[in-house]
Parts: structure tokens; C-alpha cells; sequence
């Protein structure tokens, strides 16, 4: 998985890089293919932490933005966010399938009192 970094009015240490590519590693066991990851690292003038996350995978684009006051605090929430968007879509896909499923039965008439 190539993943690019951009940091805005902040400079990351190797620890911070790390702990942002651990977590970007752990969320690839929910794809089938991670194309490209990209993650945006941006301090304000209050000194919080602004972290955008975007996973390219074929077909879908996962994005998630978090601020808090430290960038692992914020890399933690983008990582329950993009699980969250993750099982959603797969959840979608399951119940279209069981409702295609469902519609097929329908129109399948065996017998009239059969009951499906």
C-alpha cells in the first residue's frame, strides 16, 4: 500500500509517522485491495491537530476528518470512522443481495398456498 504524507504549518517526528502508518496498515485487513492511502496532517492557530485520512480502493473512496489535541488522538478517531464507513458499505452490499434474494422467491410460484 503506498501512502503519502502532507503536513500543513507542523513538523511530524518519525514516532508520529509510525504510529500514523501502523494504524493506516491495521485498517488494510477490511479491503480486498488498498490502492493508495493519503494522509493530511494540518495545525491551527490554536494548536490542534486537524488529520484527514482518504483509502483509494477500486470502485470506492473511504475519507474521514478528525481534530484533536494530539495527532495520535486524532488518527485513533479517523481509524473507528473509516471502520464505521467501511462496515456500512458492506453491510449494504449483504442486505441488497438477501433483498435481491427475497424478490426472486417472490416471483417463483410453485404452488399457490406455498409459503416462503
Amino acid at each position: 500500500m503506498n501512502i503519502s504524507y502532507s503536513f500543513v504549518r507542523t513538523d511530524m517526528t518519525e514516532e508520529s509517522k509510525e504510529y500514523i502508518e501502523k494504524r493506516v496498515t491495521t485498517l488494510q485487513k477490511f479491503f480486498n485491495k488498498v490502492t493508495r492511502a493519503e494522509v493530511s496532517v494540518n495545525k491551527d492557530k490554536k494548536g490542534f491537530f486537524s488529520v484527514r485520512l482518504g483509502i483509494m480502493t477500486p470502485g470506492k473512496v473511504f475519507t474521514a476528518k478528525e481534530s484533536a489535541k494530539t495527532v495520535e488522538a486524532a488518527v485513533d478517531e479517523l481509524e473507528d470512522a473509516i471502520k464505521t464507513q467501511v462496515r456500512r458499505t458492506k453491510e449494504k452490499a449483504i442486505d441488497l443481495g438477501r433483498r435481491r434474494g427475497r424478490s426472486v422467491k417472490k416471483k417463483i410460484a410453485i404452488d399457490d398456498h406455498a409459503r416462503f
